[in-house]
């Protein structure tokens, strides 16, 4: 359905057709009707300060994305310095909660500010207000100096003022103040904005460089512990972040922790592997095949088999007359060549030629067939195999 923007005074920044038209709703009688205009509130956006609640233990793909988004973060203010670097936020009208709409109305303020070049996204964080409406906070990188010498003073006066009238007054005073670039982009802002279906917006620079990362990791930490914005199933495939298309980033969320519960499995990995012989992952690979992680974890968590050696080892200390008949593991592999090319290939004719094996395996797809073929190869080196040959 095409969908189409009034921009009535009735209806102002409602959008007719949506699929969402039913998640917007009209403000309360006696809220404000102001449009666009930077600086004509302030909410304490531009503030590094965690707020005092009860701390929560993130999980382990949250605490991932803050520590991306920490790297990144010093890696921008590195790369483009504190002049260059902003805080935008940007407020809907209207009580929009539903996230997709809300990407919608991004998208093309995206083309806009794309278009004309007036900064380049680097990342933006979706936030629900105390209403339940979407807004966004954004990192931006100015291609201009925006910082200068403001007067942080006036800014944080904005926050105590009472009336829309006393923020206009300060707002002035502020913008005498403000580098020529930021009051040409608050300008911007203002007409394209609301052209595109925003709100309120805040455009300023960072207060506090070394604690950029603050800057938009507090509303990260607010979205995932409160989950307000995806509670009940809604929004439901939409990111809570997302970073610039063309934002550098040094950082992503395909690396593991040196320490937690996965290098307690990397250390008990090399044990298992020194001990049998085997140099690199590729080794391993090549005798157990792309799923030898998953097939051999549970041996490698648990080794028997060189725990029973370690165990021998020390009874014979106690007891000379008992002898330790068991030897290292990779020992008793490397003579009887059960990792040996030529066991594999013995296993593998032998598997192909059973006639059993055959009639289990008629319905089972080919990443089944391998599967169970790697359960059967595992259980013969390991069982029968070293057995026979120790």
């Amino acid at each position: 359905m095409k969908q189409t923007y009034n921009s009535s005074s009735q209806d102002a920044n409602t959008f007719v057709g949506s699929s969402c038209e039913q998640s917007i709703a009209r403000l309360p009688r006696g809220a404000s009707s102001e449009g666009a205009r930077p600086l004509l509130y302030h909410s304490n956006h531009n503030s590094a300060e965690l707020s005092e609640k009860k701390a929560y233990k993130p999980t382990n793909k949250q605490a991932k994305t803050f520590k991306v988004l920490e790297s990144n973060s010093k890696h921008w203010l590195k790369l483009y310095s504190q002049e260059n670097i902003g805080i935008l936020t940007l407020t809907f009208k209207e009580n929009l909660t539903c996230m997709k709409e809300a990407q919608k109305r991004w998208n093309r303020f995206a083309r806009e500010f794309n278009r004309d070049k007036k900064f380049q996204l680097l990342v933006k964080v979706a936030e629900p207000q105390k209403r339940g409406a979407v807004h966004y906070h954004c990192l931006i990188q100015t291609h201009k100096k925006i910082r200068g010498s403001i007067d942080w003073e006036i800014y944080e006066s904005m926050g105590d003022a009472k009336t829309t009238a006393q923020k206009r007054k300060l707002g002035r005073e502020l913008g005498k103040t403000a580098t020529p670039h930021l009051r040409d982009l608050w300008a911007w802002l203002r007409v394209n904005a609301k052209k595109t279906g925003f709100g309120r917006t805040e455009l300023m620079p960072l207060k506090k460089p070394h604690h950029i990362k603050n800057y938009i990791g507090k509303y990260l930490e607010k979205d995932m512990q409160e989950n307000a914005l995806k509670k009940d199933g809604k929004n439901r495939n939409m990111r809570l972040i997302t970073y610039g298309k063309n934002a550098p980033k040094v950082a992503n969320q395909q690396f593991s922790w040196v320490f937690g519960p996965a290098s307690i499995f990397r250390r008990k990995l090399d044990i298992w592997a020194k001990s049998r012989g085997f140099e690199n992952r590729e080794e391993i690979r090549e005798v157990f095949g792309r799923s030898w992680c998953h097939h051999l974890r549970p041996h490698i968590m648990n080794d028997e088999v060189l725990g029973d050696h370690l165990d021998k080892r020390w009874k014979e200390l106690w007891n000379p007359d008992e002898s330790n008949k068991t030897v290292y593991p990779w020992k008793g592999q490397v003579k009887s060549g059960a990792f040996s090319k030529e066991a594999k290939t013995y296993l593998e004719d032998e598997y192909l030629n059973d006639d059993q094996g055959k009639a289990r395996t008629r319905h089972r797809s080919s990443q089944q067939e391998e599967s169970h073929f790697q359960n059967y190869l595992l259980q013969k080196l390991y069982a029968e195999r070293y057995e026979q040959y120790i």
